[in-house]
């Protein structure tokens, strides 16, 4: 007979996110650094976070940030990304509905040449009108191809109803691509960055020299940031009842796609690490309760999954699956009995254990290196956490008990409370 798998917290957990320094610009800009074990590489992240103006226009922010890499005032598309080039810098800018991000990875030796230039992409972007007409293109040929997709589109219908009324819930419609232009990417931009403060991250062997060049090197706005927590009030209406089950059709779709969830909240609510042991439980790894059932016993799908998604302001939780048209009903009646077990029984030591020693694990995998870690301060910043919060989260992790997640399912996953989205072949009209 095999031993029960006996999870129990290490003695003496690691050390992490080493000489993590905090520090205020003299502009108001919060900084943040850690000290890497040796020269050759710096990382800066640089996050402008505004849940309700990112949220809210979704593709104008996406625009922006791609655009404001295709040149400055002084320097032309061509000239601006050669100048990039030279110095060798791995450069990405991207969004996603709480903030815009400008995130770069440099040699050492190049950070005096590189500062001016992020400076200048950041503060006097030229936005030309023939890489605005290529790239709102792109956008608009990408945004057709995903409404053929039936998991975009039960996706976008998911969060338009956990998110009634509220900048979470906005999803792109095509007259956001083709009715904007030029003027509306530069007032983004005015607001989103120029009148805005950011967070900044830094990871080097040297942060102190960095975080001289950044204060000399890089400008940013001395208003008074319009993005400050104690200013953003986001709207708290649920969703509507009478849009709380929805078939979306799609002729000749051979598939459907599976959504259901319920709006919760995120990391910085008590019941966070119980919600994620819970959905770990029911379908967030590869010997999940869903995928056991749906995939290995019945053969509905390839995969399943759930999971318990924090945003900066909000939370939600969500189970998802891809099916075959023919096995939609009895895949949504089993992942809500996979639910329903969730609520009425309790999970077995040794399946909570095992699932305790996932999360662990995946956790620690996620702050493998100086960089990785840098990256989840950034997002717990967002979020108005710290790096005390990754000690405090294995803690907490560590007490989980059965008990705790039979509370929590039974406290927030009731059928009643779910919202189920379906979009596929062989689906009635919207109900």
């Amino acid at each position: 007979m095999l031993a029960t798998n006996k999870y129990t917290a290490p003695a003496n957990p690691a050390k992490l996110f080493p000489e993590l320094t905090r520090m205020r610009l003299v502009n108001g800009a919060n900084l943040w650094s850690l000290r890497t074990t040796s020269p050759g590489l710096t990382k800066v992240i640089i996050s402008y976070v505004n849940p309700e103006l990112f949220a809210s226009q979704p593709f104008t922010a996406e625009m922006t940030f791609q655009l404001m890499k295709s040149g400055t005032s002084d320097l032309d598309t061509f000239q601006f990304v050669s100048q990039l080039e030279e110095t060798g810098v791995m450069l990405s800018n991207y969004v996603n509905a709480d903030c815009g991000t400008v995130e770069f990875v440099v040699l050492d030796d190049q950070l005096e040449a590189l500062f001016p230039l992020i400076s200048s992409m950041l503060q006097d972007p030229s936005f030309p009108e023939d890489e605005f007409e290529r790239i709102r293109a792109l956008g608009l040929q990408n945004w057709k191809v995903s409404r053929k997709q039936t998991h975009a589109v039960a996706r976008d219908h998911l969060m338009s109803v956990l998110f009634h009324g509220h900048p979470y819930g906005v999803t792109i419609v095509e007259e956001d691509i083709t009715g904007m232009n030029p003027d509306d990417v530069a007032r983004f931009h005015a607001e989103a960055v120029i009148n805005s403060k950011p967070s900044l991250f830094i990871a080097s062997y040297n942060p102190e020299d960095v975080c001289k060049l950044i204060e000399n090197g890089l400008i940013f706005s001395e208003k008074p940031s319009i993005n400050s927590r104690d200013q953003i009030r986001l709207s708290a209406e649920s969703n509507a009842a009478d849009e709380a089950f929805r078939r979306i059709p799609m002729d000749g779709s051979v598939q459907s796609s599976i959504r259901i969830g319920r709006r919760l909240f995120n990391r910085t609510h008590a019941g966070y690490v119980a919600g994620k042991v819970t959905a770990t439980i029911l379908g967030g790894y590869f010997s999940s309760r869903l995928m056991a059932n749906l995939r290995e016993d019945k053969g509905y799908t390839y995969g399943v999954g759930a999971g318990l998604v924090s945003l900066a302001r909000d939370g939600y939780l969500t189970v998802s699956a891809d099916v075959g048209n023919e096995h939609v009903n009895d895949a949504v009646g089993e992942i809500l009995k996979e639910i329903e077990r969730m609520r009425s029984e309790r999970v077995d030591e040794e399946e909570l254990n095992t699932v305790k020693q996932y999360i662990e694990g995946s956790t620690l995998r996620e702050l493998d290196g100086v960089f990785s870690q840098l990256s989840l301060l950034a997002t717990l910043d967002r979020q108005g956490l710290d790096a005390e919060w990754v000690n405090g989260f294995f803690q907490v992790l560590y007490g989980i008990s059965s008990a705790d997640v039979q509370n929590f399912s039974n406290q927030y996953l009731q059928e009643q409370d779910l919202i189920e989205v379906i979009c596929g072949g062989n689906n009635q009209a919207n109900i």
